[in-house]
């Protein structure tokens, strides 16, 4: 499987959705599906969105995704945004103006080159 979900337990704050090798829209879309009773907790909550095993974006549906992917959480006011865990490509850049163009209005989003930084950020921000 290209996308899976993870929920830091320890951290309390973050789902972590890992990207690896080839992966469809439909699988990232199945992994946020699955997210959706976390994000009816009360605590600050951010995805952290692992790309560094993959350098794979599927050639059709970016926008259609995230204009989806913000309907579906926009009724969650825990969720503060999400942090994009990649290396500096064109990719990144065309995910991050994708995700700040249609995403949720409120929402924070942010690059961070390790998972280190990304779980630093996540602290900064909640405290």
């Amino acid at each position: 499987m290209g996308v899976s979900m993870t929920w830091d337990e320890a951290r309390q704050h973050i789902i972590l959705l890992t990207f690896t090798e080839e992966w469809t829209w439909r699988e990232a879309m199945r992994q946020l599906e699955r997210s959706l009773p976390i994000l009816e907790q009360a605590t600050p909550i951010f995805f952290v969105v692992d790309m560094l095993g993959t350098t794979y974006l599927p050639s059709t549906g970016l926008i259609e995704t995230v204009k989806q992917a913000a309907a579906i959480v926009k009724p969650y006011v825990q969720l503060k945004g999400a942090i994009l865990v990649m290396r500096q490509t064109p990719m990144r850049d065309m995910l991050l103006t994708a995700m700040t163009s249609y995403g949720v209005r409120g929402h924070t989003f942010h690059v961070a080159p390790t998972l280190d930084d990304a779980y630093a950020l996540v602290t900064q921000v909640v405290g």
